[in-house]
């Protein structure tokens, strides 16, 4: 099982969801584990800023 953490995506600025996607390490992993078996992957997002309209 692997946790990610989300928000960041939709704003994309500064760390966050977006910054591990464009990094490519994060997308490497999971590509990779699949290897193993199957993957159960889960994404959490608090509903903070990556959920909200910027003003």
């Amino acid at each position: 099982m692997i946790v990610v953490p989300g928000g960041g995506f939709r704003l994309k600025d500064g760390p966050g969801t977006w910054a591990e996607i464009e990094d490519g390490r994060l997308p490497r992993l999971l590509r990779e584990t699949t290897a193993y078996g199957s993957l159960a992957l889960y994404g959490l997002c608090t509903g903070g800023s990556c959920c909200t309209t910027p003003a």
